[in-house]
């Protein structure tokens, strides 16, 4: 949900406003702010396009490496219960 902090003020920027850059890990900011996108991953672009296509994908990484974390957290804790 987005804070009132500010967002209508973001909605129509000044006129000679060319581009503004929005560093944010709210995706609803992304899609509702955006006409373009970039998803940075360790440092590195994986995806720059339609908004609604770079949340897609970087809600599909965060999936996946919450999937990755969990099953490693049950690997150590399976083998400190084994040991």
């Amino acid at each position: 949900m987005l804070a009132d902090s500010g967002i209508e003020a973001h909605r129509a920027p000044p006129r000679a406003t060319k581009a503004i850059v929005l560093v944010t890990h709210d995706m609803n900011w992304v899609t509702q702010l955006c006409n373009r996108a970039i998803l940075i991953e360790k440092g590195q672009v994986v995806l720059e396009g339609n908004p609604e296509d770079v949340v897609r994908l970087h809600q599909e990484h965060s999936e996946r490496s919450k999937r990755e974390r969990e099953a490693m957290l049950a690997r150590a804790a399976s083998s400190h219960s084994t040991s």
